[in-house]
């Protein structure tokens, strides 16, 4: 073998064909407590959806987009008193950016106690 042909077979960064499967680490197993389970704090406990006055007699919603809109209403309105109305933590709390906590509040027409409306 010459040192010409050693350049051209040596796996570049990015060359999928120059690698070669590499060993996984073994399992080894080890003993770890149990953990005690928590109670679930009631904030975080799921709310009842809204009430029987916006469900039909089948039990099904009469005006779907007006009972998805309330769920919604609330379960805004319960990260906001959670966080003290800090919409940032909030968000964070719901998985969806500031903005677009805003936009919803606006949607659903849900004002902070420090908005000026």
């Amino acid at each position: 073998i010459e040192v010409g042909d050693l350049s051209l077979k040596a796996a570049r960064p990015g060359d999928a064909a120059g690698r070669e499967p590499q060993a996984a680490p073994a399992l080894v197993p080890v003993a770890v407590p149990e953990a005690e389970a928590e109670p679930v704090p009631p904030a975080t406990v799921a709310a009842p959806p809204p009430g029987p006055a916006m469900l039909g007699p089948n039990g099904l919603p009469s005006n779907l987009p007006e009972y998805l809109s309330q769920v919604e209403r609330d379960i805004i309105q319960r990260a906001l008193q959670q966080t003290q109305f800090n919409r940032t933590q909030a968000a964070a709390l719901l998985g969806i950016s500031v903005r677009q906590l805003r936009y919803q509040m606006q949607k659903l027409e849900i004002c902070a106690p420090d908005d000026n409306a």
